[in-house]
């Protein structure tokens, strides 16, 4: 979900929702969301899945993960694009050609296990969110890049968050 006017329809229709905008975007969104949740008379108490989706890449060293990221990112961008780009389109989504403004935002996290145990605890539980989704494999990245950030953040973040 990308804007305010669709949490009405997830709502009206008893489902969950993902969104990808920043931290700040997001947690207006969901707030939105649960409002609308209350207002087709549900209880905020059987609130369905609502949460974000973040491009995650996490190794070793911050410097590897966002070398990785960058490189990643880019084909993914270009990936998102390409039907507008085929069309002659002008691309309305916003992304930024860069990976930089998505981390700055809190749309991506590259770095450490480490970081993103802090990420989580301060850019999705902070904004309400009671779901989480990571892309671990977008753009070019390999299956060992994929696979790096997937045994990380199974060894080292999720378990941090078991209840």
């Amino acid at each position: 979900v990308g804007t305010a006017d669709a949490t009405h329809f997830s709502a009206v229709a008893g489902a969950g929702m993902v969104t990808l905008l920043p931290t700040d975007g997001a947690r207006a969104l969901l707030d939105r969301f649960k409002r609308e949740w209350v207002s087709v008379e549900r209880h905020e108490n059987t609130l369905p899945l609502i949460g974000v989706m973040r491009l995650v890449v996490l190794a070793e060293t911050d410097s590897r993960a966002l070398e990785t990221a960058e490189r990643a990112y880019a084909a993914w961008l270009a990936h998102m694009r390409l039907l507008w780009d085929q069309h002659g389109l002008n691309f309305s989504l916003g992304y930024s050609p860069e990976i930089g403004p998505m981390l700055e935002v809190g749309a991506a996290f590259a770095g450490t296990a480490a970081g993103l145990r802090s990420f989580v605890a301060q850019n999705v539980e902070s904004i309400g969110a009671n779901y989480l989704t990571c892309d671990v494999a977008f753009g070019d990245m390999s299956f060992d890049e994929a696979m790096r950030t997937t045994e990380l953040m199974g060894k080292e973040v999720i378990p941090a968050f078991a209840e």
